[in-house]
């Protein structure tokens, strides 16, 4: 991210961030580059909870901290640098383009936005100050597959749905109870609505298979030669299969996700013979490197008066 930041030129930025792990961690990360990257954070805000959402907070904190109208001493900062969540960034954004239609020395100064991956969701959003906006993100790729059995169950299928991990989401979500007979399968605007596509479903399906993998690994070696009964006492006894066997299982030997499962796969992800493996310090691996990228750089345009992300850049 900081070579791409270089290559714009943004080396004088503000950093907005949620005050929870994710978005420490994020701003941890790029003071520890700072003067390796050559980048100056003049700035770093930290949000905590309903301040995420309160746009005149934020009205006040750009104007003071971003724009710094009130300062000839503090140049203005070129950019932003958002870690948080959705509702973060459509806030700072909301903010952002109040200042921009006053009528104040501040409606002068636009700044560059960068975003992270939850800001995905302010696709097609309409505010003028979306435009042109940088969103870092995981590869997002449509699942149609996926999205498309999901669908079906939620919105046809409900009843005939036997997972119990399942309910216990759709229960959630809808807070309703099977049990109590008060869930119901949704329309399709509310569907739309209560379940979005995510560029982390992905994710979870993989983490799933790399899950599975350990376990088969390990039975294999703790199981040789016992019998079912036996084995599921072995698993549920964590001094015979501890942790570290299951760790040690996926370091000794990466996984070959096409390879392995084969029709399991989704058909957006097969060919691309990605290998997984760990580290000494159990940090993932993806190979090969050359091919693989780990995230995407998009910006927000006016595509036929319809507000799309476009991809723009493989980091």
């Amino acid at each position: 991210m900081q070579a791409f930041m270089q290559e714009k030129d943004w080396t004088y930025l503000a950093i907005i961030h949620s005050n929870n792990s994710y978005g420490r961690g994020g701003v941890a990360k790029l003071l520890a580059e700072e003067a390796r990257a050559k980048i100056c954070y003049p700035e770093v805000i930290a949000v905590d909870g309903q301040a995420e959402v309160n746009v005149s907070h934020f009205e006040d904190v750009l104007r003071e901290h971003v724009y710094r109208t009130g300062s000839i001493q503090r140049p203005p900062i070129n950019g932003i640098l958002v870690f948080g969540t959705f509702a973060l960034a459509k806030t700072v954004l909301e903010a952002a383009q109040i200042i921009a239609t006053s009528n104040d020395t501040a409606s002068d100064i636009r700044p560059t936005f960068l975003l992270s991956e939850a800001s995905g969701y302010l696709e097609g959003d309409q505010n003028p100050m979306t435009l042109g906006v940088y969103i870092l993100s995981p590869n997002r790729r449509s699942m149609a597959e996926y999205r498309n059995h999901l669908k079906r169950v939620i919105t046809q299928d409900l009843h005939s749905e036997n997972n119990t991990y399942f309910k216990q989401m759709y229960e959630q979500t809808t807070n309703c109870s099977f049990a109590q007979s008060s869930c119901s399968p949704l329309e399709t605007t509310q569907y739309d609505a209560s379940f979005p596509d995510s560029v982390y479903n992905q994710y979870a399906i993989q983490a799933a298979f790399v899950t599975a993998k350990a376990i088969e690994r390990v039975r294999s070696k703790v199981c040789d030669g016992v019998n079912a009964a036996t084995c599921i006492s072995i698993f549920q006894n964590t001094s015979a299969s501890p942790r570290s066997l299951f760790i040690k299982a996926l370091r000794e030997q990466p996984i070959n996700f096409d390879l392995e499962f084969g029709n399991l796969r989704l058909e957006t992800y097969k060919s691309e013979n990605v290998i997984l493996g760990f580290s000494d310090t159990g940090d993932p691996v993806v190979s090969p490197v050359d091919t693989v990228h780990q995230y995407e750089i998009y910006n927000h345009q006016a595509f036929q008066s319809h507000p799309c992300l476009k991809k723009v850049c493989l980091i």
